[in-house]
């Protein structure tokens, strides 16, 4: 069989897999045919158990829209929200955008005409800068919740989120998207803690926390999208909270959750977003997919466009002094950005050899524990050598579980 592999550029490499030897080739699929700006037209028109934006946003609120890091499109989608606004009685100057990343500022500002440069508030959220936050409220175990100030000063708030499937890595619900995107230095650290992952009870009391911080803003309209392969947009929803995250829910796991036969001896994980928006994140979301369905001692190839440097956390993965358990011990205690990416490359290499293809130098993948790949000649072997194989493209959105056995009475 033949499967088709992003290689940058828009071009591609021909991957080939013997029919007998694979266990499965997920590229993704999206049944969207409009583009991204008229989906969140329809959205924004006719909200899910809530009135149109042009009624429950009147002229005169200050509206703030806080954007999710990793939203797809973001110029289509942004510019036809604050279109809708405009057109619906808002003025310009009532209108504040939050980013998380100084890109997405570059990217609207772009994008956007000159009376929006001049007029609408645009903010790069600095989780450092004390000066721009906020305070909200404690949460039932008495921690502080600061937000930035943007938000707080709002008469309407409105965040666009990324929906991602349950099972996934950082998932933290319908909210997820902005809490703690936009809280302050702290908090997002306490996020990104590698305990989140190492236990069950951590991970779900972060969520809990990102649910009472809606709960205590009294954020109940939400934009949420869906993203599809290769950075497009698969779907768009606008409404109240619960019954978006029920619809957007549903239809992400439509797209995104696969189900297997066997686990495979390697697995070829595809991440296909923009190469300027690949990250450690989506590295780590992609790992711990492909960990899940990988074979004891098998192989996994992320095949990324990656150029971000890793952080202090993936560095210390270098640290031959350290013993496994001292070295253990100090990745849940690491605090920065990249600790979880640390902990799931940690795992698994635990389990198996772990590829990246990537724009790095090869000395900077050697020095956390993984094998560099080049190009797809190079990945063409490592599949003739497999006993089994398993693709799986827009691997930081996928999810791959193990078809249950059938009892038999």
């Amino acid at each position: 069989m033949q499967i088709r592999l992003p290689i940058g550029d828009n071009a591609t490499a021909i991957l080939e897999v013997a029919q007998d030897r694979l266990v499965a080739a997920y590229t993704g699929h999206s049944d969207a045919a409009e583009s991204a700006g008229a989906l969140l037209r329809a959205a924004v028109t006719n909200p899910l158990g809530y009135p149109p934006l042009n009624q429950a946003i009147v002229p005169g609120d200050r509206v703030t829209i806080a954007i999710d890091p990793e939203l797809p499109q973001l110029a289509a989608l942004i510019n036809e929200l604050l279109s809708d606004l405009l057109d619906s009685g808002c003025k310009a100057s009532d209108l504040t955008v939050l980013v998380a990343r100084s890109e997405q500022r570059d990217e609207l500002l772009a994008a956007w005409p000159d009376a929006w440069r001049r007029d609408l508030q645009l903010l790069v959220h600095d989780p450092d800068d004390e000066t721009t936050h906020a305070y909200l409220a404690a949460t039932r175990d008495g921690r502080p919740i600061y937000l930035q100030r943007g938000i707080s000063d709002a008469d309407v708030f409105l965040p666009i989120g990324v929906q991602r499937l349950e099972t996934a890595l950082d998932y933290r619900g319908i909210h997820g998207g902005w809490f703690p995107a936009f809280s302050n230095l702290e908090e997002q650290m306490r996020h990104q803690s590698p305990g989140n992952i190492e236990w069950q009870a951590h991970r779900r009391r972060r969520q809990q926390e990102t649910e009472e911080a809606a709960w205590l803003l009294g954020v109940r309209l939400v934009v949420q999208v869906l993203p599809g392969p290769g950075g497009s947009v698969a779907g768009a929803w606008c409404g109240d909270a619960d019954e978006v995250s029920r619809a957007a829910g549903a239809a992400c796991r439509k797209l995104w959750l696969q189900e297997v036969d066997r686990a495979a001896d390697l697995i070829v994980a595809v991440i296909d977003s923009p190469a300027a928006e690949q990250s450690w994140g989506q590295i780590a979301r992609a790992l711990a997919m492909a960990s899940a369905a990988v074979a004891e001692d098998g192989t996994i190839v992320l095949w990324t466009e990656l150029s971000a440097d890793p952080g202090p956390a993936l560095k210390s993965l270098g640290d031959i002094e350290a013993s496994e358990d001292e070295q253990r011990l100090a990745l849940l205690k690491q605090r920065s950005a990249d600790a979880t990416a640390a902990k799931v490359i940690a795992d698994s290499l635990d389990r198996g050899c772990v590829f990246l293809r990537s724009r790095l130098e090869d000395s900077v993948v050697e020095e956390i524990g993984l094998a560099p790949l080049h190009d797809p000649k190079e990945l063409q072997r490592l599949v003739d050598r497999a006993a089994s194989c398993l693709v799986i493209g827009s691997a930081q959105h996928a999810a791959v579980q193990l078809k249950q056995p059938v009892e038999v009475p």
